[in-house]
Order: structure tokens, then sequence, then C-alpha cells
């Protein structure tokens, strides 16, 4: 790992890729073969705190508002398994994940689609072909 200080940031986000450029000093003591004027792609550590989480593609988008599909507890013993919109607000997205808060309280054991929301939404809409 290799730590320096930030000195300057830049005040607007580059079109293309969405990032910022930041100026920092280097600790380079180890001399980690690095020169002036590199260029590095690199996550900034502002703290930590635990928060509701799910991978990108569990979220899903839909006049104006924002969804994922749980789990609903099946009735008898049946194979098939169904699933309800919950209405999620949206934070932060960082490594392929994105910070939830519901709108409505969910228990802790509930099960979240983590990945085929688009298909579940466009089932749900019946945009889809049945198989």
């Amino acid at each position: 790992m290799i730590t320096g200080t930030i000195n300057g940031i830049n005040k607007s986000f580059e079109n293309e890729s969405k990032g910022v450029t930041v100026h920092a000093v280097i600790n380079n003591k180890e001399q980690k073969n690095l020169i002036p004027g590199m260029y590095v792609t690199a996550l900034i550590s502002t703290g930590s705190r635990l928060t509701a989480a799910v991978p990108v593609e569990a979220v899903v988008r839909s006049e104006g508002k924002q969804f994922i599909f749980i789990v609903v507890p099946g009735e008898g013993k049946t194979n098939t398994v169904k699933f309800k919109k919950a209405e999620v607000t949206t934070g932060v997205t960082e490594l392929g994940f994105i910070q939830i808060k519901p709108l409505e309280d969910l228990p802790a054991s509930v099960r979240v689609a983590l990945r085929g929301a688009f298909y579940l939404q466009s089932k749900a809409a019946g945009g889809a072909e049945e198989e």
C-alpha cells in the first residue's frame, strides 16, 4: 500500500471517465518505482461504516423511482418463488455495490434478488414473452 497526503482537488468531474483529478504528495520512502507526473487510479478512504447495500444490478429504476425485488414468503410447499417490488432510495456506489435504504421497514431476514432485477421488472410490467 502506498500512502500520501492530498493537496489539491479539481472542482469538476471529467466528462468521459467521471473521474476527478486529485494532486497528492506520495510518501515514497521505500522507493516504490514511482516517478513525478505518474497517473494512478485510486480509492480514497474517508472512513467506514456499515450500511445496507446490494449489487448495482439488484436495483431497477422505473417512473422516477428505484426498486429492489424481495422474495415473498411462500404459502405451502411449492417450488415457485414470488417477488415483490420494494421502493428504495440509493446512496453511494462503490466497487459494484450501491447503498440502499428501503422506504418501508423490511424484516432483517428478508431475501433480496441480487441479480436480474431488470428481467423481473419486465415480467411484472408484462413487457417480456412467456417462456
